[in-house]
């Protein structure tokens, strides 16, 4: 069994290093202010342990830049995001990848601010595709519904076309057993993908206790790599590297 430790969030990071973003833009905001602190925040993680960073595009789709004007911008801050993370990583001593986040469309965790499939796929191709030259794998993440992971996934596989991995990773009810935050179960959820050549089924965003669960229901339902986080900091990850060399000697 192998062990790979991904970063964990951007948009805390950012907060604590004093940028907020303005007008609802959230993280995409540091990407026009400030790309340098973007690039630390990569590189404080890889510091620290991970070996994926994620590309600072969470917040780059049109309904944020939208309440700011900027909804036509989407696919110029995604590719800004990339090539940020892309130079950090290629720059690092050692070897790391990057992974294009593709996001919800809406607010997180709302299943029922879904976008229709006619309005999503499009964006998601849009976003994938300016994410394509600079990454090494796509990460659906914080995928609250079955139908919103099945339209970003399929715009990924779409892309990538065999040339990269493609990961997704639900956000689960905060009780344990609760399945997705739309109530769908994680067993449904991996039905519905079956038919997509996915690589990895990932939890995030939600609490450990509910990670831990939907880790031990996720295990005898596929042979694909597992995996979960919680938006965790540098400092978690710094203990976790320090744990698992210690548990892997």
């Amino acid at each position: 069994m192998s062990i790979t430790i991904l970063d964990g969030g951007m948009g805390q990071e950012l907060l604590r290093r004093g940028h907020r973003g303005s007008q609802g833009l959230w993280s995409a905001q540091a990407l026009i202010d400030a790309p340098d602190v973007v690039a630390d925040v990569h590189r404080s993680y890889i510091d620290v342990g991970a070996r994926v960073i994620t590309t600072n595009t969470y917040s780059t789709v049109p309904s944020y830049l939208g309440k700011a004007g900027m909804a036509d911008r989407y696919v110029e801050l995604a590719s800004l995001a990339a090539r940020i993370a892309r130079d950090v990583a290629n720059a690092a001593s050692v070897p790391v990848k990057v992974a294009g986040s593709v996001p919800p469309l809406d607010e997180s965790y709302r299943f029922d601010l879904v976008p229709a499939d006619a309005v999503a796929l499009p964006i998601y191709a849009s976003l994938v595709r300016a994410l394509d030259p600079y990454v090494d794998l796509f990460l659906c993440e914080t995928m609250s519904c079955i139908r919103e992971a099945r339209n970003a996934a399929s715009a990924a596989c779409e892309v990538a076309q065999g040339r990269k991995p493609v990961w997704v990773s639900w956000t689960l009810a905060e009780e344990p057993g609760a399945g997705l935050r739309s109530g769908e179960s994680i067993a449904e959820a991996v039905r519905a993908l079956e038919h997509l050549p996915i690589d990895a089924f990932l939890f995030n965003c939600t609490t450990p206790a509910a990670i831990e669960w939907g880790i031990a229901e996720l295990r005898p339902l596929t042979s694909k790599a597992i995996g979960g986080c919680c938006g965790i900091g540098p400092d978690y990850i710094r203990a976790l590297s320090a744990h698992l060399a210690k548990t892997t000697q």
